[in-house]
């Protein structure tokens, strides 16, 4: 092979782009890079289901103490889901048992609230007219963010007439899922 060849090949792999210098790294160096990004990968991963499983559990928990104020607020109206008698049923709507604040309303199908827990006071919950079925999400009231649940009231003929709206607030989970 000619001298001037050889020189250009050299020449050729000193472009200084990153592939090629990738290219001209020693053993040693190319197997400690690639070791840092399959670490670096492998964090990620489990850093990302670390967080989505904590997330899921957090949901689920205040899911389920939104069901258990839902059921204690029907069975005290004497009524359920699927059974609905009016809007008289729900004589008070506060519960004193409970040490966190929970915050409940009752509305009619085009949003008016007919009634709410005395810890609303002025304030209303967020009401979506476009949900058929129950439905959890999160939502900022009041300065805070809460969990938020909306369940449809539907008397025996299978017609909807108004939503209950049940919100529990997120308080510290926020901190932990920030």
């Amino acid at each position: 092979m000619p001298r001037h060849e050889n020189r250009q090949n050299k020449s050729s792999l000193n472009n200084n782009t990153p592939w090629k210098r990738l290219l001209v790294m020693s053993l040693r160096n190319r197997i400690a890079f690639y070791y840092t990004v399959a670490t670096a990968f492998l964090i990620a991963l489990v850093f990302t289901i670390t967080y989505l499983i904590v997330e899921s559990v957090v949901y689920k928990q205040f899911d389920e103490k939104i069901k258990t104020e839902i059921s204690e607020i029907l069975s005290k109206a004497h009524i359920t889901t699927k059974d609905f008698r009016g809007f008289s049923s729900f004589q008070e709507l506060d519960n004193n048992d409970s040490i966190d604040t929970e915050f409940v309303q009752v509305v009619n199908m085009t949003g008016e609230v007919v009634k709410k827990s005395s810890t609303l006071s002025w304030c209303a919950l967020a009401f979506n007219p476009n949900q058929t079925g129950s439905t959890y999400f999160n939502n900022s009231f009041a300065g805070s963010v809460v969990r938020q649940a909306q369940i449809p009231l539907v008397n025996r003929n299978g017609e909807t007439e108004g939503y209950l709206i049940v919100a529990v607030p997120l308080k510290n989970a926020i901190i932990v899922l920030t």
